[in-house]
């Protein structure tokens, strides 16, 4: 049995991060049919996202020496990938995983993704598959770089931007472009597969029954919302199409997009807010055209033989560079008021079959050069056609079926295994949250104790001034009453006559005198 770990991002719900895992996870089973799959991620969100990766992730816990240890000693081969995980900024992280940037920098999720194995890697191979990199990088990252790369069995980026900042970085071994694993999605999704979510998604009303284009609620469109709708909205009157709007980046802020573009597009369907991966490549496999900002989504459709239009307004150039190799330069548009010309142009020229077929060829490459790492296991003969809306294929025979429920089996088994170490996992961090929390609990309480005895002193101290202030308020009291009882006296009142006699004759001779 052939342990291969696949670590990654697939705990996000994030189309690219979790579809990815899951065909690579898939294409390296055909090769190895005798590999357990052992996916892992920052925090391992098992059943709690929509876009749910197969293999579940289990936890890759708190980087440290002995930590890596502990999976290497579980690995036969490491694939690290795919997607943008290399940036070295774990505090980028935290708002998905909705923590403190603190909290994740101190798991520090980015070294198991750079520096990967270390040590180990010597005896166990590690791979980077479908990594994007951007540049350039400062020079702490970029000696990061060097170090993990050196000890890399194979680097494969997904585009020559990528592969370009590795060089700036001073990489110096062979690092590879290949396409998104998103591009083989019919082989694993297959279209006819999905007829049934598309029926589901029919019945609730969330797809039309006519053709549709799918547009892409994007974060980084929502200030360009109006100029989107408008152009989709002339494609959909000129083609007799219905808008249907799909979040495939939710992590990233896409429902605040999607409602706004609902009200924009009041005559556009959505996709229900709990649709997953499934759904989501069931509406792109049954659409006319896709529009958006995202690249897997628009990888994702050109697998599927749907032509796609990608808006980029930031210019990153690995969206240009990928398009262009999949003959489709026209596909990336960076304003979003060229959407309906690119969409026309989309549509007539539709997918070039043999520049996808040459990516492909790419891909399935570098995957049977992964799977040749820990032995014989050349990648099968697969049809890289664009795929049909109907299957012509003969019944399967009872081997196949046999075969069928087999790896049903295994996969069950291992989904299984990976949930219940990320429960395992999940149940230690969380005993040592208590153990903390109970710590924090006994200092707030020696705190709090401390604090009481200042404010009970402070309220003896408060008392004993208060009782002197009483008292010497009593006393004026009494002072004030013999004062009066003084003045009553008899002689008293004698002297004090006296005492106006004398001053009033001496200002009579003071007034004679003069």
């Amino acid at each position: 049995m052939v342990r291969v770990g696949l670590w990654g991002t697939s705990d996000i719900e994030h189309l690219g991060d979790v579809l990815g895992t899951t065909i690579v996870a898939a294409e390296l089973a055909r090769r190895l049919p005798v590999m357990t799959p052992l996916a892992a991620a920052p925090l391992g969100y098992v059943g709690r996202s929509r876009f749910e990766a197969t293999p579940a992730p289990a936890p890759l816990g708190v980087w440290s020496v002995e930590g890596v240890e502990d999976w290497a000693d579980r690995l036969d081969l490491l694939v690290i990938g795919p997607g943008q995980i290399v940036h070295g900024d774990d505090g980028r992280l935290a708002p998905w995983y909705g923590m403190d940037a603190a909290d994740l920098e101190a798991r520090a999720p980015s070294r198991f993704f750079i520096e990967g194995l270390g040590a180990r890697e010597g005896d166990l191979p590690v791979a980077w598959t479908g990594i994007g990199v951007e540049g350039p990088a400062h020079p702490e990252l970029a000696a990061r770089w060097r170090g993990g790369a050196s000890s890399r069995a194979l680097i494969a980026v997904r585009d020559e931007p990528s592969r370009a900042a590795l060089r700036a970085a001073g990489v110096g071994a062979d690092v590879e472009v290949v396409p998104d694993v998103s591009l083989v999605v019919a082989r694993d999704l297959p279209v006819d597969g999905l007829a049934d979510r598309v029926a589901r998604l029919r019945a609730a009303g969330s797809f039309p029954v006519g053709d549709a284009l799918v547009v892409h609620a994007a974060a980084g469109l929502a200030a360009d919302v109006d100029a989107l709708a408008a152009g989709v909205r002339v494609v959909c009157a000129e083609r007799a199409l219905t808008p249907v709007i799909v979040e495939a980046e939710p992590i990233a802020g896409d429902g605040r997009v999607a409602h706004a573009l609902r009200v924009a597009l009041p005559e556009a369907v959505s996709l229900p807010p709990s649709a997953g991966v499934d759904d989501v490549c069931a509406a792109v496999a049954w659409s006319a055209v896709v529009v958006g900002a995202s690249r897997s989504l628009a990888v994702v459709a050109t697998g599927y033989g749907r032509p796609a239009v990608v808006v980029d307004t930031q210019g990153r150039g690995g969206l240009a560079d990928l398009f262009t190799r999949l003959g489709r330069p026209g596909a990336v548009v960076r304003d979003v008021a060229a959407v309906a010309d690119a969409c026309r142009d989309a549509i007539a020229a539709g997918v070039d079959d043999e520049a996808v077929a040459r990516e492909v060829a790419a891909l399935d490459a570098h995957l049977d050069a992964v799977a040749a790492l820990v032995g014989d296991g050349a990648a099968v003969a697969i049809p890289t056609g664009p795929p049909s809306r109907s299957s012509s294929d003969a019944p399967a025979s009872l081997d196949d079926e046999r075969e069928r429920y087999a790896r049903a089996t295994r996969a069950l088994g291992t989904r299984l295994a990976s949930q219940q170490a990320a429960f395992a996992a999940r149940e230690r961090e969380l005993d040592r949250l208590l153990a903390m929390l109970g710590r924090e609990l006994t200092e707030a309480d020696i705190r709090f104790t401390r604090l009481w005895r200042k404010i009970h002193e402070g309220d003896r101290h408060y008392n004993w001034h208060k009782q002197r202030a009483d008292g010497a308020e009593e006393r004026v009291i009494e002072l004030e009453r013999r004062l009066r009882r003084y003045d009553r006296i008899p002689w008293r009142r004698a002297w004090n006559k006296a005492r106006r006699t004398l001053a009033a004759r001496s200002k009579t001779d003071s007034g004679g005198a003069a």
